[in-house]
């Protein structure tokens, strides 16, 4: 995490801008943050003295954008929406969930070695053979 994003963080700047946006706006569940939105998200953050230059948006913008929509849908419809947001944004969610049909394959066949180790064994003179 860079200074900018800590300064966002510390500032409290995602929470205070959805206050403030959700005062005069509502949110479906498609939203998306749009130019209008980013200049908005701009205004507040001169208003409230937070430096910044577009330099320091443009590195992070993704990241930024899902704070936003991250914060607005966590007051519009509940934590677990925000979760959401976040979770499909973040990378490291996207790379593990490549691994899943691996992860499966591994279960699958852990479970049936483990069925067949748990089979009883029977005599050699057993008239089953």
């Amino acid at each position: 995490m860079n200074p900018f994003q800590q300064s966002l963080l510390i500032h409290y700047a995602f929470f205070n801008f959805s206050k403030h946006y959700l005062a005069s706006h509502t949110v479906a569940k498609d939203f998306e943050v749009d130019d209008t939105v980013m200049q908005q998200f701009k205004d507040l953050l001169k208003t409230n003295q937070i430096d910044y230059n577009d330099g320091d948006i443009a590195r992070v913008n993704d990241w930024v954008k899902m704070n936003i929509k991250r914060e607005l849908f966590i007051s519009q419809f509940g934590q677990l929406e925000g979760l959401k947001v976040a979770t499909d944004w973040d990378p490291q969610v996207a790379k593990a969930i490549t691994f899943l049909p691996e992860a499966q394959t591994l279960q699958d066949h852990s479970k049936l070695a483990r069925d067949q180790h748990r089979k009883p064994l029977l005599p050699a003179n057993s008239p089953a053979r």
